[in-house]
């Protein structure tokens, strides 16, 4: 298979766990415990593909400190977009509504986006790499979709869900496709140390988000088990599979 339909191919994984997740959401009847639960996994998975698969990868660059620059230019590039998210719903705010839904939804595109680059990137590396993000990307992109979706069913209507969950699909296939086609011929180097930007990306999108937004939801103890099994089911993807 050609490596460019592979990385489509790979991206098409998490983009039906995106699917799953949102057709859950509305077919199940969600607790405030549940959402907490679900966003808990996502955010225990999102830890291992970062300390697991995309980190380890990274630090193969030398010299070594092009890694942590590329780490904090990630986090830096994931605070950009949040100022400008944030801008939107001060707007918003004032015609009136509920944002919070909308920025949690908004973080989870920064998140997708963030999942193509990732597995086209990888996929510029080794087949290896980008099939174990991908299905790693799977276990987290589930929940959260799942987690979501729910929250915005008081502010939207079915079929606008459907919408905002294709987006969510569309912006993964189309963040992946980029990401090969403008990556695949750069020196490793770089291609290592935009690993190492995802990664900023993503612990800020955990840190700075889905961990919050996971505890106002509550589910207790079941919470933070729930971290640990998301963490545990990717490392065991990447360690056996990758």
């Amino acid at each position: 298979m050609e490596p460019y339909l592979l990385a489509i191919g790979l991206a098409a994984l998490p983009g039906l766990g995106i699917v799953i997740g949102a057709v859950a959401a509305e077919l199940l009847q969600v607790s405030r415990a549940s959402l907490g639960v679900a966003l808990h996994f996502a955010e225990g998975a999102m830890l291992a593909v970062v300390g697991v698969e995309l980190m380890p990868r990274a630090l193969g660059i030398d010299p070594p400190w092009i890694v942590v620059v590329a780490f904090l230019l990630g986090g830096g590039t994931f605070l950009f977009l949040v100022k400008a998210v944030e801008a939107a719903h001060r707007l918003r705010r004032r015609r009136g509504g509920d944002v919070g839904p909308w920025v949690i939804y908004m973080g989870a595109v920064v998140d997708y986006i963030t999942d193509g680059i990732s597995i086209g990137t990888g996929v510029t590396i080794a087949a290896e790499l980008g099939f174990v993000l991908a299905l790693g990307q799977v276990v987290a992109n589930a929940p959260l979709a799942f987690a979501v979706m729910a929250s915005l069913r008081k502010s939207s209507t079915r079929f606008g869900r459907g919408v905002l969950s294709a987006v969510f699909v569309g912006v993964l296939l189309a963040s992946t496709a980029a990401s090969y086609a403008a990556f695949r011929g750069l020196p490793e180097e770089v291609r290592l140390g935009l690993l190492a930007f995802s990664s900023g990306i993503l612990v800020l999108v955990i840190v700075e988000e889905i961990t919050p937004r996971a505890d106002r939801q509550g589910g207790g103890r079941h919470g933070a088990l729930s971290v640990l099994a998301g963490f545990g089911l990717f490392a065991l993807v990447a360690l056996y599979l990758g």
